[in-house]
């Protein structure tokens, strides 16, 4: 798991809006969320069947992620955006997705 764990990258503007761009994952995004515990961990749940762990969230996005309504989720494979699409942000201070 540390290898999915640590395989993406987190960009933020200068508006504090998020992004995060990972390697492509099966199935359509159907009501997709990132859930945050407000540190370290997050996770993505693409649909149903689906979730991806982020971790470690570098400090410098703590607080912006924190206080975002949505995340641009960008998934890629082989060097092409293959799935584009809006994760709502919900913070959990359990994390647990």
């Amino acid at each position: 798991m540390d290898s999915l764990e640590k395989n993406f990258d987190l960009l933020m503007n200068a508006s504090g809006d998020i992004m995060v761009v990972f390697g492509a994952v099966s199935g359509k995004p159907e009501n997709a969320e990132l859930i945050y515990d407000g540190r370290k961990r997050a996770f993505l749940r693409k649909n149903k069947e689906a979730v991806v762990p982020f971790f470690p969230i570098p400090e410098e996005a703590w607080s912006a992620i924190n206080k975002s309504k949505d995340v641009l989720c960008i998934e890629i494979a082989e060097e092409k955006i293959v799935a584009e699409y809006t994760a709502k942000t919900e913070v959990r201070k359990n994390g647990s997705p």
